[in-house]
């Protein structure tokens, strides 16, 4: 008959030593704290409210096809070319750039001075070309009491060429009538109260140390929240001359701009990073790119139209607000 216990290797602690030392043991290990890696617990009562996170168009779409894609991630992935466009026209290198959508709507100055505004002499004339210009030479022989005038193929070509340039001119009808209408309604005294007595204060500081300010806005707290900052004199230079490659009238060209100066201001929407319009960022050479702003302009002006008014109004009392940081009450405080 063998004695309970005999013959074991492990088990409970048999005697009142071993049980302090694993009781030490276990006291230890809860002292120690988190492992690496670990984050601190939310206090109760403090747990944030998470806003809707927005989606920038197919910049997300895209890169999870990349992810996704069996290619190898240092081979980027490129769109087949168009083919060239056919017609009157098509023979300049500015009306087969923008067909391809390489080129926005641009006057034939400004396609002169990026290089894209030369005449292709390769490939016969297009039939729709010959029959323009067959068109137009029946009609000067028949004006009467005019005198004929003889006229050049290049000179033809560019006459058909800046009609189709004046045609792509972006003059939009835009209602501008609704949208000051819509901005007139947000922009009241008691809403100006409500929203700004939920704001941080600013620091007139971070202008010379961080070169700008930033300052988050909840409009609608857990639902709608902007991240707005300040832009350098150079973004604004930059979209006065950008704003330039595309005339139109008067209300079109303001109206551009403060869109313009919106893609400037608009740093986060509901916490969410916009990709940014500049390139090397904290730089000496820091500078407005031009393909990265038409990347975020598209982003904000894809938002609904009462949204954009809106994110108008905001801008205006931001620029409101960091102007009062240098007042005279602002001094005296100081």
């Amino acid at each position: 008959m063998t004695k309970l216990g005999a013959g074991k290797s492990s088990g409970p602690p048999e005697n009142y030593a071993q049980r302090l030392a694993e009781k030490r043991k276990l006291n230890s290990m809860k002292n120690q704290g988190p492992p690496l890696g670990g984050a601190p617990e939310i206090p109760a009562g403090k747990l944030g409210v998470l806003l809707p996170q927005p989606t920038f168009g197919e910049i997300e779409p895209l890169m999870e096809q990349v992810a996704q894609s069996s290619a190898p991630a240092s081979i980027p992935m490129r769109m087949p070319e168009p083919p060239p466009v056919q017609g009157v026209g098509s023979a300049y290198a500015v009306n087969q750039a923008q067909a391809q959508g390489k080129l926005g709507p641009v006057s034939l100055g400004a396609a002169a001075r990026q290089g894209v505004a030369g005449f292709q002499k390769t490939g016969p004339i297009s039939p729709e070309t010959q029959e323009l210009l067959k068109n137009a030479k029946f009609t000067n022989e028949n004006q009467e009491g005019a005198p004929e005038e003889k006229t050049t193929l290049q000179e033809d070509l560019d006459a058909a060429d800046k009609k189709i340039a004046e045609a792509s001119t972006p003059d939009l009808p835009i209602d501008f009538a609704a949208l000051a209408g819509y901005r007139n309604e947000l922009t009241t005294p008691e809403r100006r109260k409500a929203i700004e007595a939920r704001l941080e204060p600013l620091n007139v500081t971070d202008l010379i140390l961080k070169r700008e300010v930033q300052q988050v806005v909840p409009v609608i707290p857990g639902k709608i929240e902007y991240t707005l900052r300040t832009f350098s004199e150079r973004e604004h230079i930059w979209c006065l001359q950008h704003v330039y490659n595309y005339p139109g009238n008067p209300q079109y060209v303001d109206e551009l701009l403060n869109m313009y100066k919106m893609t400037c201001t608009l740093v986060e929407l509901n916490g969410k990073a916009i990709p940014d319009h500049r390139a090397h960022l904290g730089g000496k050479d820091e500078e407005v790119d031009k393909d990265l702003f038409e990347k975020k302009y598209k982003i904000i002006i894809s938002l609904p139209v009462q949204m954009m008014a809106d994110l108008c109004v905001q801008c205006n009392w931001f620029n409101e607000r960091v102007l009062k940081l240098f007042s005279v009450e602002s001094l005296k405080n100081g």
